[in-house]
């Protein structure tokens, strides 16, 4: 650790380094919180420089801790201006995580909520203004269930017109899918006197959808249609998430702005809580879909090493998909991929036929100049492996995308870093 390394004496000229150097120390060494609390020891200028990533994010569980937090802002307006994210994770033991949400002080410096509630979020006055006190929103994670479709609306619309992430997790249900709500009427004499959140996602630029087990065709029709993004620029689809009608709609409606576009092939919930064992449950795909003239990154995956995952048959749903699709400007196409160990990686490699893989992409997808293959490792292998089997992707069949301008890179992420 580098603090431990650092004198904090009489003599030492650490509390006087420039502010600019000062940062970058601490940015360094931002992962390790005990660094961060000696940091905010040596002087004012550490100080304040550290409190940024002491309290880049705040989680409240429980009443308790939220009020505990309220304390706290409110005595340091250094950690009010710190504060960057709000994670609402109550305890899935408590019965009642939060009867109420007291008032705090409004908090321009927060861009990210994370809204991960167990039980149902009942919208009410105190909601509403909890979430108005983070006039600034752009990034809102959402996983909970609410009474109805305009429950869902009112939530967002607490939270701003200026979202620019939206991101749905598996939590995210409305009970009844009417728009004409109970919690509206009880909201109107509240209403008067204040003005209503408008619900307005005509900002949106990134989307995010996952479900495992239940299609969000309504989020199509009772969200996105309801306030339509202007300017959506990337869309992530993990698991199934869309009926394959709906999938067609989505892609055709977004098609003249979407640039990026993330599509899982494993249907997760038939695969692995299905008992199904002789077989990987694949996304169906359409015959079709709109040409994507404004698609420059298309990524592909999770796709799991290891033949209990049939990476073969994921791969061939790969092949599939880039016959469906139509973009003629595509320049960057990734492949997210899971190996659990070496091994597994290396059996795809040789055992997989890629040669019509990379056929397929020299015909179709003439534009595309990058092919990646994104791995996560379940630990990491070590700089030694790595290298090694970053050589045998560059002498496997893959090898023949390269040249003339094109590259086929590997990088590497870690699902459990030691």
């Amino acid at each position: 650790m580098m603090a431990s390394r650092l004198q904090w004496g009489h003599d030492s000229n650490y509390g006087t380094l420039p502010l600019e150097i000062v940062q970058e120390i601490i940015k360094w060494n931002s992962d390790d919180r005990n660094d961060l609390r000696a940091y905010s020891f040596v002087s004012r200028i550490w100080r304040e420089a550290s409190l940024q990533f002491l309290f880049y994010d705040i989680t409240f569980t429980d009443e308790r801790q939220l009020e505990g937090w309220n304390r706290r802002l409110r005595h340091s307006t250094h950690i009010v201006k710190s504060v960057r994210r709000m994670r609402f994770w109550p305890s899935p033991v408590a019965s009642n995580p939060l009867p109420y949400l007291p008032s705090i002080d409004e908090m321009p410096g927060v861009t990210d909520i994370e809204w991960d509630s167990h039980t149902p979020t009942r919208i009410t006055p105190s909601l509403i203004q909890f979430l108005r006190n983070f006039s600034n929103l752009r990034r809102v994670t959402l996983a909970s269930e609410f009474a109805d479709v305009e429950s869902l609306r009112m939530f967002l619309g607490a939270c701003g017109s200026n979202i620019t992430t939206l991101v749905l997790e598996e939590g995210v249900r409305c009970r009844s899918k009417s728009t004409t709500s109970r919690t509206t009427k009880a909201l109107n004499k509240w209403s008067r006197s204040k003005p209503f959140p408008q619900f307005d996602l005509s900002k949106l630029k990134h989307f995010s959808i996952r479900s495992e087990r239940t299609f969000f065709d309504w989020v199509y029709d009772d969200l996105l249609l309801a306030s339509m993004p202007l300017h959506l620029h990337s869309l992530t689809i993990e698991s199934e998430a869309f009926s394959v009608p709906t999938l067609c709609r989505l892609i055709d409606t977004f098609s003249a702005t979407l640039s990026h576009l993330t599509l899982d092939p494993t249907d997760t919930y038939k695969t692995i809580f299905s008992g199904r064992e002789e077989s990987i449950a694949l996304r169906p795909l359409p015959s079709s879909l709109s040409p994507l003239q404004a698609l420059r990154t298309l990524t592909l995956g999770l796709i799991f090493f290891g033949d209990h995952f049939e990476p073969h048959s994921a791969l061939n749903w790969v092949c599939d998909s880039l016959e469906v699709f139509r973009a003629d400007n595509l320049v960057v196409l990734e492949l997210f991929c899971y190996a659990s160990e070496p091994k597994e990686m290396t059996d795809v490699l040789q055992k997989y036929n890629w040669v019509p893989f990379v056929a397929l992409i020299q015909r179709k997808y003439k534009s595309v100049q990058d092919l990646v293959l994104w791995i996560t490792m379940e630990m990491d292998f070590g700089r030694r492996e790595r290298s090694s089997l970053e050589q045998q992707v560059h002498e496997s069949q893959l090898s023949k995308f390269a040249g003339h301008g094109k590259q086929l890179d590997v990088k590497w992420t870690i699902e459990n870093p030691s």
